[in-house]
């Protein structure tokens, strides 16, 4: 796996867990954790882990040359 693409999955998934089930278990935000809202988030994060890792890989190849 690229080094891009590890930091990006790796981005995302802390995203999702805190976004998803950490923020309403502590009360930080008024969703409920349902299905839905899974399956919503995971989508999100998952486009989101893709952008962030097209980002990185090109910051890297502008620091290469």
């Amino acid at each position: 796996m690229k080094p891009y693409t590890k930091y990006a999955f790796i981005w995302a998934s802390i995203l999702f867990t805190l976004h998803t089930f950490v923020a309403p278990a502590i009360g930080v935000s008024n969703n409920k954790t349902d299905l839905y809202t899974i399956l919503f988030n995971l989508v999100l994060w998952t486009i989101a882990g893709i952008i962030v890792s097209f980002l990185k890989k090109n910051d890297l190849q502008k620091k290469k040359s």
